[in-house]
């Protein structure tokens, strides 16, 4: 009996799973009896093999077809009469189909680059194993009465918190070195982005090592090279163990102990070499564990244990610090605290005082974003206007189709089919239009952009969830209007899916509302890039350049370098500056300036120069006087108004000014002999801040020599170089135009502007 119940449910399984509702009872009922029949004239099993070859007989066209899987196959035949009926439409409005497919298709392009543009600025620093617990421990300090937030910590917290607090698998210190000068027998180059690094560098970060070993920097003499740099230096031998020299680091020698793929574009650390702390620092500035508050300090990564609680993490750091900081001068607690930055957000964070990462903008990130969303919805109106005045004038067809049995599902299948054939259709002209243009578009947008990124699986899920989007806007409607209205109406006259035209009103203004704020967007960053040229940000950057020095060169040929220049045709002044003068933050120092009748503690931003900085630079002397001559260096000081008017100094002219130098608080007197106008040393991003232009302290005059010319730049430039050769052969010549620096400062702007 249970046998017999085994091949009973087996077979009506299988007949189920083919056989139409409506027909299973009647013809379940004929082959139990049948099956019963045949028990008792040839036996069960013969019955059952009888059973089972009348249910595999039912399987024919004539059941199979008149089921719900019929249905299907002959929507799907149908689809052979819904491209028939598009390419009529086509052909019948050759207008109407353009205006479709061409908004579609723009559109499209427009989205597929901002979401392979996004994708990529939201990737920085992902390539990393264990990024999701890698951290920046970052610093606030009180400066001036007023929050600070920086991306460096002392450098003795990392090792302190390595030893004290189980949370933290391994840390490593980054410090920018910025550019070195390389030369290897008769090849001299330089490397812009040098850095230094504890050893336990690759414990953190996840860097492929190509040569070498992960112990490289363990050896204080030992460099790390990229692949590029490596073959820039040493061509095609092999750079293991091979020694180079840094001229101007008193042609200290380091030895080649590894060699790193290059960082992918996607990193925020631009690395063209690695060194250990100290390798090539002066004898006295090797105090690589301090705790002091200030200039110093490094960019401090740690990667903590998987669950670790961040609040109790630190509070526990905090703990350490107020253990190790030394008190104020006036013996009160130091405000400093410190706050963790998951590695992934750096890049697209807050800038901070004192990182060197690379930098992108969510502001404008979230613009574009906006923008693509838009542009999906100005597309998708466009195509439903277009497609109701389409239905409008297709009510016989729609009857037509409805009086032949035509369901409410079919007529809404049509619809969004024809959508996703135009959907489809754009797409794939979208991406012909990205095949052909991108190297033009990347050039203007990231040249890191590559075209085999929309094949990246989250790309890949947005441009379908982005289909999806555009389907249900563009076809809802009409979908739901067009199947539910009566096929005789439709037949008599015209259909109306507009009920006294307000949807068609609403979505005009939508339409029309979306464009304005994309021209207004687009005028607003035209004008905000207008607005950055023609500024007058304090100083004539135009006709000025700058002499990249080495780090350390003979002193006494400065002064002749610079006498030199100034004879030149074409050249009308000439400054040494510690630092550019335009796109990069100045060291803060601790000073005391006479204020009410006391002196109040300040930090003050340092622009150390020589006395013909301000004819130079063409700096608007506001009150007082110029320096004299070099051996004002500890006696005057000049300001900027935003520090006379924020230390309220009402008349900064005179008063005293006291410079603390390593920890001597009274290491220089003298009084402020000047106030210039306000000048921008960074972009207009940022706030301007209170700045002491003071002389050089020692006799080396800085790392640049600002030229100002008239004339025919390369003619200048070669005059230059000439001189420079001259009396400084063993040096590599750099420069930079200052305007192009200054304009680099605003590359998101221009990027924004291209993308709109």
């Amino acid at each position: 009996m249970s046998d017999r119940s085994f091949t009973y449910r087996l077979v009506f399984k299988i007949l189920r799973s083919f056989c139409p509702d409506q027909l299973y009872e009647e013809i379940e009922g004929d082959l139990i009896y049948q099956f019963s029949k045949d028990v008792k004239t040839v036996g069960e099993q013969r019955a059952k093999r009888r059973l089972i070859w009348n249910v595999i007989r039912f399987c024919r066209p004539g059941i199979v077809l008149r089921n719900k899987f019929s249905t299907e196959i002959i929507q799907l035949i149908m689809l052979e009469n819904y491209f028939n009926t598009i390419y009529r439409q086509v052909i019948k409005n050759k207008v109407n189909a353009a205006f479709k497919l061409g908004t579609l298709t723009l559109s499209l392009f427009s989205f597929l680059i901002i979401a392979v543009y996004a994708s990529y600025q939201y990737s920085f620093d992902r390539f990393h194993e264990n990024q999701e617990h890698i951290f920046r421990v970052n610093s606030i300090r009180i400066e001036n009465g007023n929050e600070t937030k920086y991306a460096t910590a002392p450098t003795a917290l990392g090792p302190a918190i390595q030893e004290e607090l189980p949370e933290v698998k391994s840390f490593t210190g980054i410090s920018e070195w910025g550019s070195a000068m390389v030369r290897y027998e008769d090849r001299l180059l330089r490397l812009p982005h040098m850095i230094e690094a504890d050893s336990s560098l690759f414990s953190v970060f996840t860097f492929d090592i190509l040569k070498g070993s992960k112990e490289a920097l363990t050896d204080p003499e030992a460099v790390i090279l990229t692949e590029s740099s490596a073959r820039q230096i040493f061509g095609d031998q092999d750079p293991i163990n091979k020694v180079i020299a840094f001229p101007d680091r008193f042609n200290r020698l380091l030895e080649v102990k590894a060699v790193i793929k290059d960082l992918p574009p996607n990193s925020s650390m631009n690395i063209d070499g690695i060194m250990n702390y100290g390798a090539l620092r002066d004898a006295d500035k090797k105090d690589l564990r301090s705790w002091v508050v200030g200039s110093g300090g490094n960019n401090l990564f740690v990667l903590l244990a998987n669950g670790t609680n961040e609040e109790e993490f630190l509070h526990k750091v905090s703990g350490i610090l107020k253990k190790n900081l030394a008190k104020t001068s006036e013996g009160k607690e130091r405000s400093f605290r410190v706050f963790l930055q998951p590695l992934s957000e750096i890049y697209m964070g807050e800038p901070l005082k004192w990182e060197f990462d690379r930098k992108g903008n969510t502001l404008y990130l979230y613009i574009y974003l906006s923008l693509a969303f838009l542009l999906l919805i100005i597309a998708s109106i466009n195509y439903l206007n277009l497609s109701i005045a389409d239905f409008t004038f297709r009510g016989k067809e729609m009857g037509v189709r409805k009086a032949l049995g035509a369901r409410k599902r079919q007529i809404a299948i049509q619809i969004v089919f024809e959508t996703g054939v135009y959907c489809g259709a754009a797409l794939l002209l979208s991406f012909a239009l990205l095949y052909a243009f991108f190297p033009t578009i990347a050039h203007r947008i990231d040249t890191n952009l590559k075209f085999e990124m929309f094949l990246d699986l989250k790309i890949v899920s947005v441009i379908a969830l982005m289909l999806l989007f555009l389907l249900l806007l563009s076809t809802a409607y009409p979908a739901y209007r067009l199947s539910l209205s009566n096929p005789v109406d439709d037949l008599r006259k015209r259909m109306s899916l507009m009920k006294g035209l307000s949807l068609n009103k609403i979505l005009l203004l939508t339409q029309l509302s979306i464009s304005l704020f994309c021209i207004c967007a687009t005028w607003a960053v035209s004008n905000q890039l207008t607005y950055i040229q023609i500024r007058d940000i304090g100083f004539d950057r135009y006709h000025l350049l700058t002499v990249l020095m080495p780090d350390r060169y003979p002193v006494e040929k400065a002064s002749v370098l610079k006498s030199e220049m100034i004879k030149l045709a074409g050249v009308d002044a000439a400054t040494f500056s510690y630092y550019h003068i335009t796109g990069v933050p100045y060291f803060n120092a601790p000073y005391k300036i006479e204020s009410g009748g006391e002196m109040k503690p300040v930090l003050l931003n340092e622009l150390f120069v020589d006395e013909n900085f301000l004819q130079t630079m063409d700096v608007k002397l506001l009150k007082g006087r110029n320096f004299r001559n070099a051996q004002e260096f500890k006696t005057a000081y000049i300001v900027n108004e935003t520090a006379e008017r924020e230390l309220r100094l009402n008349e900064a002219l005179g008063k005293r000014i006291i410079v603390e130098a390593d920890g001597d608080s009274t290491w220089a007197e003298g009084t402020i002999v000047g106030v210039v106008k306000d000048f921008n040393t960074r972009s207009l991003h940022k706030k301007i801040e209170p700045l002491v232009i003071r002389l050089q302290y020692d006799s080396w005059p800085g790392n640049c020599l600002n030229v100002r010319y008239h004339g025919s730049e390369k003619e200048i430039l070669a005059s230059i170089k000439g001189i420079y050769e001259r009396v400084l052969p063993e040096f590599l010549m750099d420069y930079e135009i200052v305007s192009e620096r200054y304009d680099n400062q605003y590359q998101t702007e221009q990027k924004a502007y291209s993308i709109l």
